[in-house]
């Protein structure tokens, strides 16, 4: 168990794998997610997401979390930015690594204990 609001976490989630599935939407592709302690925060459980789509556009990869900046056409750009501040909420860590062959992003949340419940 990690601490946070349900909703808020499922918000993360959703979106960051909603923007997976937009990223392979021409060729296909695969998504993984991958759960394991975090080796540098031991207090942290780490959650991988990567995709095989194209990549963030290297012109916005280090404004990827400002509002109102998307790689879409038709994109709003507050998913990313929701998610970033979701995150930061709940005392936890997101990162991004962004190639043309895809994207990887490392979200850590605080595990829960009898104390932080």
């Amino acid at each position: 168990m990690v601490i946070g609001a349900i909703r808020s976490i499922d918000q993360v989630f959703t979106n960051i794998i909603n923007n997976a599935i937009d990223a392979m939407a021409d060729k296909g592709g695969e998504l993984s997610i991958q759960i394991d302690k975090k080796k540098d925060f031991p207090d942290f459980l780490e959650i991988k997401i990567a995709d095989t789509g194209h990549g963030i556009p290297e012109v916005i990869k280090d404004k990827i979390f400002e509002p109102f900046v998307s790689g879409r056409e038709r994109g709003t750009g507050l998913g990313l930015a929701i998610t970033k501040r979701i995150i930061d909420a709940h005392g936890g860590m997101i990162e991004i690594e962004s190639y043309t062959s895809g994207t990887i992003f490392t979200i850590a949340l605080k595990f829960a204990t009898k104390e932080n419940k």
